[in-house]
């Protein structure tokens, strides 16, 4: 427990804050338990000192109302605003998963396959709360919680909502200079580009390991934000098209919505994300995102890489007892050959010495243990009997 947490460790007599989840620079985010309800639930706790006391109970309550709107499983809910004393407690729905930053720097950066398909559930995600006239600001892999097989984005602390221009005052800078957009860095009010420019900063992380601006301190990365192109990639591979897209200067270069998803699409192929998140052809298994509502993918048909490979394994098999049948048979047939063999055939191989052909007679020295008149086998007619005399004759 720190100093931000209330003495007797309840909010409004209901909820137990139990430990600090993290901390930023408008409060602390803690696990807590619903004791009502008996169930697990994240606090986010506002601190809403004098000097910005109106306005931070303001966006508090603004932030608990436009989340509370959005019907998409890809956003961490809100269910309940408390004011109470210098706080303010916006209490959200728990998710117990790492952040896509977390997952990177624990298990490596992604492929871009799996990027790819990481991708399209976030931008589904934007489209849905942009749909709802909501801009959030500041997206970024911390921002992204890895639940499962769905992306769950958070923190719409600095969100923008709808065409109220009262919470944020003008020329103010909000958001992480590292993945923020050049508009939103020279303190022009953002749209729906900047989630984009921050989609495209997101996936350059989940390739590279690293932002695609990082300099020394937040204003140096702001000022190359700014004015300065960002750091080469060197593992965007088929990414790499899409992602420079998205982080163009000037927003209204960027392409849109549509253009994006079909973009990774064509890079997205059936992989596993790090984190549990199941990828089946070609498409996140991400409930209720856009891809998946508006036109569901098809199953894979019966000429698809499964096939494939089910066809090449069933050749194997028959080429290799194709060989197994002949090699049975070459091998019968050479036991049959043997058994037939005459006994004496063996003998006379047994005896007869070195033989050397001259034109169409053999002549070679006879052993004296053979007869000189030998008897012929059982397989032969029977001839004239051999004799070294004349046969040295007819030499």
């Amino acid at each position: 427990m720190t100093e931000t947490q209330p003495d007797v460790g309840l909010v409004a007599e209901r909820y137990r804050l139990l430990s600090m989840i993290g901390r930023g620079g408008t409060g602390a985010v803690w696990r807590a338990e619903d004791l009502h309800l008996v169930r697990p639930v994240a606090i986010k706790q506002i601190v809403a000192n004098e000097q910005r006391s109106t306005r931070s109970r303001a966006r508090a309550r603004r932030e608990a109302q436009a989340v509370a709107q959005l019907r998409t499983p890809g956003v961490v809910q809100v269910y309940d605003v408390i004011d109470v004393g210098p706080y303010v407690y916006l209490v959200m729905e728990f998710v117990d998963a790492p952040s896509l930053a977390r997952l990177v720097r624990r298990d490596g950066p992604l492929d871009p396959a799996g990027a790819a398909v990481a991708g399209r559930s976030i931008l589904a995600t934007l489209d849905a709360i942009h749909r709802a006239g909501v801009i959030h600001r500041d997206v970024k892999p911390s921002n992204i919680l890895v639940d499962g097989d769905t992306l769950r984005l958070t923190d719409f602390g600095i969100a923008l909502f709808g065409d109220d221009p009262t919470l944020t005052a003008a020329g103010s800078v909000l958001g992480t200079p590292a993945y923020m957009a050049p508009e939103q860095a020279l303190g022009r009010r953002p749209g729906p580009q900047a989630d984009l420019y921050g989609l495209g900063a997101t996936l350059y992380f989940a390739v590279e390991g690293r932002a695609p601006f990082a300099e020394s301190n937040s204003w140096e990365t702001t000022q190359a934000v700014r004015t300065r192109p960002h750091r080469p990639g060197v593992e965007l591979g088929p990414l790499e098209p899409i992602i420079e897209s998205l982080l163009v200067k000037d927003p209204g270069e960027r392409p849109s919505v549509a253009e994006v998803d079909a973009a990774l699409a064509d890079v997205a192929g059936p992989v596993k994300l790090p984190g549990s998140v199941t990828v089946h052809d070609s498409t996140p298994t991400v409930a209720g995102t856009a891809s998946q509502r508006a036109d569901a993918p098809a199953p894979p048909s019966a000429g698809g890489p499964v096939d494939d490979e089910k066809r090449q394994t069933r050749q194997i098999m028959l080429w290799v007892g194709l060989l197994l049948v002949m090699l049975v048979l070459a091998l019968g047939l050479l036991f049959v050959a043997v058994r037939e063999q005459p006994a004496d055939a063996a003998l006379s191989a047994a005896v007869v010495g070195p033989v050397i052909y001259h034109g169409r007679t053999a002549v070679g020295a006879r052993p004296r243990s053979m007869s000189r008149n030998s008897t012929c086998n059982r397989s032969t007619q029977c001839g004239r009997s051999w004799s070294p005399v004349r046969s040295s004759r007819r030499s």
